[in-house]
């Protein structure tokens, strides 16, 4: 599971944002370029990497210069 968020959290970092709407998109950019706000990208997991999740949410907080990794079937 490792090698694959690692691999995900690379897409993040390169602004490649997965599977989001087109609105999340723009939110992304805009965040990106106002250097404020959040970045969330979304990715499925693969089936053949073993673990029981569908989904891996990224989330970046600017402001707070925090990232978070956490599974779709996760509440906030």
């Amino acid at each position: 599971m490792r090698p694959y968020l690692d691999h995900v959290l690379e897409c993040h970092i390169a602004t490649d944002f997965g599977i989001v709407t087109r609105a999340m998109r723009f939110d992304n950019v805009l965040a990106a370029l106002m250097e404020t706000g959040q970045l969330t990208s979304r990715y499925f997991v693969r089936q053949s990497i073993g673990v029981a999740e569908e989904g891996v949410i990224i989330t970046t907080h600017l402001d707070e210069h925090t990232t978070t990794i956490r599974f779709s079937s996760e509440t906030i």
